[in-house]
């Protein structure tokens, strides 16, 4: 599982016209936490929403580790790679949460 995350980060890497500003990826050992260096002069738009990927991996990992239902959590963050501020953070909980409320709006 980790070589297909690291095949996707890599290929986000290469993607400069979707992702331009990112410059380096990289996941602690069991995939609760994502970082993303990126150039903040760049960094804005729809590039942010790569973070569901992250926490889709995350979460299948975790899942796949006997992680129960309930625990499972990844977090993101995109950091500007000269300061190393943390421009944006997020985690996949809040996904769950967003996914709850559509589901009771629907109802």
């Amino acid at each position: 599982i980790k070589e297909s995350v690291d095949q996707s980060n890599d290929e986000m890497l290469s993607d400069k016209e979707n992702y331009p500003s990112f410059d380096s990826i990289t996941y602690n050992d069991d995939l609760t936490e994502f970082t993303v260096n990126v150039d903040s002069s760049l960094y804005g738009g729809m590039q942010s929403f790569a973070a569901l990927a992250f926490y889709m991996e995350g979460n299948i990992y975790q899942a796949l580790n006997a992680v129960p239902e309930d625990q499972l959590k990844t977090v993101v963050n995109f950091v500007s790679k000269d300061s190393g501020e943390v421009i944006e953070s997020g985690d996949s909980s809040s996904m769950a949460n967003s996914q709850s409320d559509s589901e009771t709006i629907a109802q």
